[in-house]
């Protein structure tokens, strides 16, 4: 889905070589992750050290700690 989703969305600029999405406008490319994977992933919470999606369960641990 997201291999699909590059090939439609991914853009160069002829005037800069930036990279950016068309359908969200985000620059750089959101590589890997469709329009709503990556909004999903920049509004979480994350674990500080490796990036991965806190669920609720984890955030409770961690602010036990």
């Amino acid at each position: 889905e997201a291999a699909e989703h590059m090939a439609k969305f991914r853009v160069r600029c002829n005037e800069c070589s930036k990279v950016f999405c068309a359908g969200c406008k985000v620059e750089p490319y959101h590589l890997g992750k469709t329009c709503e994977e990556f909004k999903d992933f920049k509004t979480s919470l994350k674990c500080r050290f490796c990036w991965d999606k806190l669920t609720e369960p984890s955030i409770s641990k961690h602010e036990a700690l």
